[in-house]
């Protein structure tokens, strides 16, 4: 009979599913070499169990050495056995449905300074703790208000504090009513992602129920750690790992290059190793010039997505009210538009100066054309044409004479003060 040593069936389960074929019990005295702990062949770990017991001997010293030895295998290597691996999978447990924000690798949420992933983050952050959906829409649901823990690297005490009095008044969140004491914040805090009982100290503070973890940003949770060796993921794993143990969902920000025009594969922009793009799970990077929507592009599907695939999007600020003279926050909100419209919205601006962009070319070729003999020229819509009239009228660039149009030739610092050099 093959005796199996108990290291390698640190699974209760399949230790007893094994006991119960046999009708000897396995032997926990039995005692391999590292190498002999990845034989994968029954045969040979048989040969080398049974090579192994002519020099087993019976004395106290000798079984403890052989107990440390076990004990110092099992404890670097935890194999799961068979029974286990096939046993049925319960359903894929989301913190938000639709998202693909879940237990597991780490999420990365990626973006160059200023494109407001941080802004992002913090309104996801209030959104799971209140239960509501992510940026407003509709598809990314909370099953239900989960702990949140904010780890600020980055911004300080009153910049964190002041953006989520902001997003709270935006999204309309009575903090006493709606957040209870779910949302907590470690500003600045001494301890980081790469010290050496990282990953004990993160259970630890995940093990009250905690249903998500921010992490702001990479860069600032691992000093010391250079991005651009791939040792680097050795921090994230920490958190894939603590993620197992306590079922919390991890987002990293993290920074990125901007994305080049042309460029189509997102994972280029991430600063650092790509081994930081393997040791995550959801990578979503985020882009856009100020001021404007931000792009976020779908880089990396979660393990348990399967095939679904996140669509891009658009995330908008909308300031609804500024900070109040006297000190008060005002109010913001983060809010998810779809490709589709913004790239409608996009494209009529497009048309728009390209309209412009005609008129002004007719006019400069006929000075002195009349308004209706321009829209007859141009086409299209009338008030559409009227309307690029009135914008290069007011830019100066044309000169209005009763009904006639006439491209304005004098300078522009002659403009402002209505003079016709």
């Amino acid at each position: 009979m093959s005796r199996i040593p108990v290291w390698l069936l640190d699974d209760p389960e399949e230790r007893a599913a094994i006991q119960s074929e046999h009708e000897e019990p396995v032997h926990h005295s039995d005692a391999l070499s590292a190498t002999d702990i990845y034989m994968s062949d029954p045969d040979a770990r048989d040969d080398a169990a049974s090579r192994s017991e002519p020099a087993m001997v019976s004395s106290t010293a000798a079984n403890d050495t052989s107990a440390a030895t076990a004990e110092q295998h099992r404890t670097r290597i935890h194999l799961v056995g068979t029974t286990s691996i096939f046993a049925p999978l319960p359903p894929a447990s989301w913190i938000v449905k639709g998202m693909q924000l879940g237990p597991g690798r780490p999420a990365i949420f990626a973006g160059y300074g200023s494109s407001g992933k941080t802004f992002a983050a913090q309104a996801l952050a209030l959104a799971v703790a209140s239960g509501r959906p992510p940026w407003q829409h509709a598809c990314f649901q909370c099953e239900q208000p989960r702990r949140v823990i904010h780890i600020d690297h980055e911004q300080g005490r009153r910049g964190t504090f002041l953006r989520y009095q902001r997003l709270a008044a935006g999204m309309d969140l009575d903090w006493r009513r709606d957040l209870e004491d779910r949302l907590r914040v470690a500003v600045l805090p001494r301890f980081f992602l790469n010290a050496e009982d990282a990953e004990d100290a993160y259970a630890e503070l995940c093990s009250d129920d905690v249903g998500l973890v921010i992490i702001d940003a990479l860069k600032g949770a691992t000093p010391g750690s250079d991005e651009n060796d791939s040792k680097i993921r050795e921090s994230l794993d920490n958190l894939t790992r603590v993620s197992e143990r306590t079922k919390t969902a991890f987002v990293v920000l993290h920074h990125a290059g901007k994305i080049r025009e042309g460029q189509t594969d997102g994972r280029m922009a991430l600063r650092g190793s790509s081994a930081i793009y393997d040791a995550a799970g959801l990578v979503l990077l985020m882009h856009g010039e100020h001021g404007k929507p931000k792009r976020v592009m779908h880089q990396k599907n979660a393990p348990d997505a399967g095939d679904d695939i996140i669509k891009d999007f658009f995330l908008t600020l909308e300031v609804l009210r500024p900070d109040g003279e006297n000190g008060e926050p005002g109010a913001s909100r983060i809010v998810y538009r779809s490709l589709e419209e913004v790239e409608g919205e996009h494209s009529a601006d497009e048309r728009k100066q390209e309209l412009v962009d005609r008129v002004r070319e007719v006019v400069a070729a006929q000075p002195g054309i009349g308004v209706r003999a321009l829209r007859e020229k141009i086409g299209g819509k009338a008030e559409l044409v009227d309307d690029a009239v009135k914008s290069l009228v007011a830019s100066g660039e044309i000169e209005q004479r009763r009904e006639r149009h006439s491209l304005a030739h004098y300078p522009a610092e002659q403009r402002r003060d209505g003079t016709n050099g």
